[in-house]
């Protein structure tokens, strides 16, 4: 889907300039090609969030990517991924849930452990 037009790789260039470290070309509209106007340098976080296969989630109103959903409450994509899709959790739950913090953790293993040891006393 590359238009003619950028056969010619000085039109091409002067349409995008050179890459940016950390870049590579993307297009702005996923149901067009390769063609003036349609083109960008895009980080690969940008590039994923333009995906045709996004499936963008509604939570409270607001309707967005998983992982823009991620970036705005501060859980991993993995993790908020693991929820939903391994764990079964609806999207309130894996979104709301908020993580433990390293001493909580901590104190429930010390718990789990504890009950393990004491389970036939």
């Amino acid at each position: 889907m590359v238009n003619p037009v950028f056969d010619d790789f000085s039109v091409f260039f002067a349409e995008l300039g050179p890459c940016p470290d950390g870049m590579s070309i993307d297009r702005k509209d996923n149901n067009k090609g390769y063609e003036p106007g349609n083109v960008r340098w895009a980080t690969k976080k940008t590039q994923m969030r333009n995906r045709s296969d996004n499936r963008f989630i509604t939570h409270r109103g607001k309707t967005q990517t998983l992982v823009d959903w991620s970036d705005e409450i501060g859980i991993s994509i993995g993790t908020l991924w693991y929820r939903k899709e391994k764990c079964r959790w609806s999207i309130e739950r894996s979104l709301d849930t908020k993580l433990m913090t390293r001493s909580q953790v901590g104190i429930k293993g010390a718990n789990v452990r504890w009950e393990l040891t004491h389970a036939s006393d």
